[in-house]
């Protein structure tokens, strides 16, 4: 059975996952974009196919030392398994369409709404005939603790790694901090969930690198996908397992 190579470029981090079909079998976070991790994954699980996922700029495996089967660099142009219905699908961030549709093969035929814990947050509703229209972007949680300390004069840079207790009422400015960016981020997300809920039997997926924090204080029953961009990709990669390399 043929192994698949997923490289997801994002804002911050990089992350690398090999498949078997469907089956997660590595995963791999790093920081910066190095040729070499994805050369000896590629080699080490024996590799037939590729794809790349990028925020900022196209990727091939033309300077890579491999030699895929089928290699994709995922853009608006590849051919997807749901309807694209963004109406500029060229500003389009590929993880939010990675999302959707790795959330609509979990979900087929199916509402569904996913909502990204990453730098942004993001909100994104595929239904269940497979439409993907789009959704909201809004600042994500480390982004709002540094707008605080960035455009005011005294209010502190927080970690909130370092607490380990978020409480509506906090007794500090720390805590203060914290229960207005947590519990409103937490609001935020509920009041979106409100509204989709007229959707008939939605199912609400959250995932990114904040998504455990989150789930935390989120009262609506959501379930946590950490690796749903890369399963998105996958899907990708196998519904075009015919292509050519692009």
């Amino acid at each position: 059975m043929e192994m698949n190579l997923v490289v997801d470029i994002g804002n911050t981090l990089v992350k690398l996952a090999v498949f078997k079909q469907n089956l997660l079998v590595h995963f791999k976070l790093v920081t910066e974009f190095d040729s070499t991790v994805i050369e000896n994954l590629f080699h080490e699980f024996q590799c037939s196919n590729i794809i790349f996922s990028n925020t900022r700029n196209s990727l091939s495996t033309e300077n890579l030392n491999i030699s895929p089967k089928n290699s994709i660099n995922f853009t608006y142009q590849t051919k997807i398994p749901i309807q694209n219905k963004y109406q500029s699908p060229e500003t389009l961030g590929m993880d939010r369409l990675a999302a959707v549709i790795g959330a609509q093969a979990k979900f087929p035929n199916q509402n569904t709404l996913v909502i990204d814990a990453g730098t942004c947050i993001t909100y994104d509703f595929v239904d269940e005939f497979g439409n993907y229209f789009g959704g909201a972007i809004s600042p994500g949680l480390q982004m709002r603790f540094s707008a605080l300390h960035h455009f005011t004069g005294k209010l502190p840079k927080i970690n909130f790694n370092d607490f380990k207790e978020n409480r509506l009422i906090g007794r500090s400015t720390n805590e203060s901090i914290i229960s207005g960016v947590v519990n409103g981020l937490a609001f935020e997300i509920e009041g979106f969930i409100d509204k989709y809920s007229v959707y008939e039997n939605l199912n609400v997926l959250i995932t990114g690198g904040d998504h455990e924090i989150l789930v935390k204080v989120l009262k609506n029953n959501i379930f946590a996908t950490p690796f749903l961009v890369l399963e998105g990709l996958n899907e990708v990669l196998n519904f075009n397992s015919t292509n050519i390399v692009q």
